[in-house]
């Protein structure tokens, strides 16, 4: 059987029999070059395809969005970014390019006047789905937060309880590390007006987010609303996230379940327990 690389032969050899048919040399050649300028162009796609679904499918470590989207304070959707992001950050700078390119309302608006507006990030590592959200509260206080989110330096900073640039101790009293990859590994369930629902629990968990943490390690304060969807806010009544791991009260000296009890649509995310942890972390900064 021919190679490919017979047949150009073939052809570069032979080409003059084009002339019998009209087509002169110079033709014959400039289309040879087209086709196989083509075949370079279409061999450059397809291994920038083949890296695109590579990086987003079976890369084991690969941090890629999957998508941006803008909500407005009634938690509409204003705007899909897509996953097609260029900057190094987000910050405020971004976040009103992003308010003005997505709700042109919002264009002459002071942040201060759009205080529910927010963005979520979706995103994917180590081969999970995971949500980030990124409030007007953080833009005002222009809080940057890297793209990507999470890699393996990251990582490694995380389990010495380095987390740059808002959290940084060295307090065995106050681990960050210990808090979140330990006590708040695992959620048991999520009962939602007192019914455990499946459907919830697998929502929350995307954001809970690879540091198991909510968002926190970034100073995101995800709120109820962030994460319950229109008619869920309209019935809701309560809402419990327990964690499979209990805890030691040092003051009563007792194991109490873990748990997030929330009421309110605007309640956030946290419990008692990783308040505590975060007040003695703050004490111990200020002590250095």
């Amino acid at each position: 059987m021919l190679t490919y690389f017979q047949i150009i032969l073939f052809f570069i050899f032979f080409g003059g029999s084009i002339l019998l048919f009209g087509f002169p040399i110079k033709s014959y050649y400039l289309i040879i070059d087209r086709i196989l300028s083509k075949i370079i162009m279409m061999k450059i796609y397809i291994q920038h395809l083949y890296k695109k679904i590579h990086d987003r499918y079976f890369a084991h470590k690969g941090f890629s969005i999957n998508n941006i989207v803008m909500y407005d304070d009634d938690h509409n959707n204003i705007a899909v970014f897509g996953d097609q992001i260029d900057f190094p950050e987000m910050n405020r700078a971004i976040f009103e390019s992003l308010m003005y390119r997505g709700f042109h309302t919002y264009a002459n608006t002071n942040l201060s006047e759009c205080d529910n507006v927010y963005i979520k990030i979706s995103y994917r590592y180590d081969e999970k789905d995971y949500v980030f959200v990124y409030t007007n509260e953080m833009a005002q206080k222009d809080l940057r937060v890297p793209l990507p989110l999470y890699d393996e330096r990251r990582m490694e900073m995380f389990k010495n309880d380095i987390f740059e640039p808002h959290y940084r101790t060295h307090s065995k009293d106050a681990s960050l590390y210990s808090l979140f990859h330990v006590d708040c590994k695992h959620i048991k369930s999520v009962k939602y007006n007192g019914v455990e629902d499946a459907r919830l629990l697998d929502r929350v968990n995307k954001y809970k987010g690879v540091m198991n943490d909510f968002g926190l390690m970034y100073q995101s304060r995800i709120q109820l609303k962030h994460i319950l969807r229109n008619g869920e806010i309209a019935n809701l009544q309560s809402m419990e996230i327990e964690y499979e791991a209990p805890y030691f009260d040092d003051i009563t000296f007792d194991i109490i379940p873990h748990v997030i009890k929330l009421t309110h649509k605007d309640d956030y995310v946290i419990s008692e327990r990783i308040k505590g942890v975060l007040e003695r972390r703050d004490h111990f900064e200020t002590q250095k």
